[in-house]
């Protein structure tokens, strides 16, 4: 009789043992599937519904965006700045060379203006050589003035085109031609060179952002083509 209670006693243990394994596999083949499904659900998209991995994305594009935006503004607003100055520069030139230099001046205002035109032209970014038309300037003005000193008499073109080739050598301006070509050259390159940085900083941006937005409208089509085909 004990014999037949130890084996009972046995048999119970034993299918106590196989209900505990049984209900341990469903257990894990439970947490499986869940994982297998969110793998697949996280690599192929639900549509209409943005991953974290997107969102980010989205949220860096449009801080680019941002950035592109606001560079352009800079830019514009440093532009404006700088015309600001030349054209308040050329005003002052304007109001106080007349009283000192009189008729010298108001006949030759043209040689001026054109100076500052070619100063502008070169900052927006034409092909202007700042020297050469600083070298310009100062000839001319000297011819202009030359003429006008002495207009009792009858200069030709090749008198004055040989005064200004003295000029080095006369120097009726002094030291003014050498440093002002130095200010204005250091001062005109180096601003020119940062409005040109901000410009093409800002594209660099604005074609990364795009490239980014075409590279995510890609993915989203060939997911959405995945889900279209899982469903068939």
């Amino acid at each position: 009789m004990e014999k037949y209670y130890i084996w009972e006693r046995n048999s119970e243990r034993k299918r106590e043992s196989y209900n505990q394994q049984g209900e341990g596999k469903e257990n894990q083949m439970e947490t499986d599937g869940e994982k297998e499904e969110g793998v697949a659900r996280g690599s192929i998209g639900v549509p209409g519904v943005k991953t974290e991995s997107e969102g980010e994305k989205e949220k860096n594009r449009e801080r680019k965006e941002r950035d592109s935006h606001r560079g352009r503004a800079e830019n514009h607003l440093l532009l404006s700045y700088l015309l600001e100055l030349l054209n308040h520069s050329e005003g002052v030139l304007q109001e106080s060379y007349p009283p000192v230099l009189g008729s010298l001046y108001t006949q030759n205002t043209r040689v001026f203006s054109d100076l500052y035109t070619e100063l502008r032209r070169y900052y927006r970014g034409s092909n202007v050589n700042i020297e050469e038309a600083l070298n310009e300037f100062w000839a001319r003005l000297l011819e202009r003035l030359f003429k006008g000193a002495n207009g009792r008499y009858l200069i030709g073109d090749d008198y004055l085109e040989c005064v200004s080739k003295q000029s080095e050598t006369l120097r009726p301006f002094g030291d003014t031609p050498r440093d002002l070509k130095l200010k204005v050259t250091r001062t005109f390159v180096a601003a020119r060179s940062f409005v040109q940085g901000l410009v093409i900083s800002g594209e660099v941006v604005r074609k990364v952002s795009q490239s980014d937005l075409r590279e995510r409208k890609g993915r989203r089509g060939e997911r959405n083509g995945e889900d279209r085909g899982g469903e068939r």
